[in-house]
């Protein structure tokens, strides 16, 4: 999983977190959370597709997305290999 998180405090980065181990999990459900908590926008990129991030299953490597349809969750699975995230903060346009 590839998570490019938009101006933060202390500027823009990137992180690649391995899906594939239960600690990776664990990482990145700690990640989302804590951006989402914070008001981030996180986008994942899924070829020409791009899903709104509300949530993240460690346990499955599921995100959990809205889809544009009345406002409805999906779940879709992850491999690490093809997950991109864009994270926004609030402060660069992110919405809460």
């Amino acid at each position: 999983m590839d998570i490019e998180i938009l101006h933060n405090l202390r500027g823009d980065k990137r992180k690649k977190v391995d899906t594939k181990t239960k600690e990776g999990r664990d990482s990145a459900a700690a990640l989302i959370k804590k951006l989402t908590e914070q008001g981030s926008a996180l986008f994942l990129e899924r070829g020409k597709n791009v899903y709104r991030i509300k949530g993240y299953d460690a346990k499955k490597d599921k995100l959990i997305v809205e889809t544009d349809r009345e406002g409805k969750f999906q779940r879709i699975t992850t491999r690490a290999s093809e997950a991109k995230i864009t994270a926004v903060a609030p402060v660069a346009g992110g919405a809460r």
